[in-house]
């Protein structure tokens, strides 16, 4: 995207020289792009194009050369391998985070006495609400309102972002959440390591109340 710097507020100023004497407006975002550099503009009008037809912007003052054109519509070329990558890693993530989740379960039950479970299961939901219900949406709202490069304005207020940094979101969400992951797995780590002699099925009850029948089948 073309641009000249950021503003205090973390918003990007959207004229430059080659779009200064075309006025144009940021009421409404209709982006196009120069697929040749992959460069995406708010507007036709801020790739200071002089005419706008058939999805096509021409004699755009800001592009390399007067034939070049801007269709309208983001760059999303080149994003399919990067998408079906990032489908692959974060499905393996959910599913090496899922699977301990019967275990953890299990463990919570087992660790207490019977008498005190229905306090374990709400003290588990509150501290889950408490360290993670509640502050996650902020901290991952906090990320998306850092890595907004244009804020749409209504009634002379700030409304919603119409235009996000994509790289900085993308690493900032990502990294985050993958840094919450792994502190995670390091505390069931913590528990399988502490609690790894734990009978989490009853095996050794089991076993005695199988022996039982047996006996009482063979008396009969």
């Amino acid at each position: 995207m073309v641009h000249e710097g950021g503003s205090g507020d973390g918003s990007w100023n959207l004229t430059t020289t080659c779009n200064a004497a075309c006025n144009c407006r940021v009421n409404k975002m209709l982006p196009v792009c120069y697929k040749e550099e992959q460069t995406l503009y708010y507007s036709a009008c801020h790739a200071g194009c002089s005419s706008f037809a058939n999805n096509t912007g021409t004699n755009c003052s800001c592009l390399p050369t007067a034939e070049s054109t801007v269709t309208l519509g983001t760059c999303s070329e080149g994003c399919y391998k990067i998408f079906l990558m990032f489908l692959a890693i974060n499905s393996v993530i959910r599913f090496l985070d899922s699977s301990g989740r019967i275990g953890n379960m299990l463990v919570s039950y087992r660790c207490v006495d019977p008498k005190e479970k229905s306090l374990a299961i709400g003290l588990g939901i509150f501290l889950i609400s408490i360290f993670a219900m509640l502050p996650a949406p902020i901290v991952f709202g906090f990320i998306f309102d850092k890595s907004c490069l244009v804020w749409g304005t209504k009634c002379g207020a700030k409304g919603n972002c119409w235009l996000y940094d994509g790289e900085t979101l993308r690493y900032a969400f990502n990294l985050t959440a993958a840094g919450f992951t792994f502190i995670g797995a390091m505390f069931d780590v913590l528990v399988w390591y502490h609690v790894n002699d734990l009978d989490l099925y009853d095996e050794d009850k089991n076993v005695e109340n199988r022996r039982q029948n047996n006996r009482r089948q063979t008396s009969q």
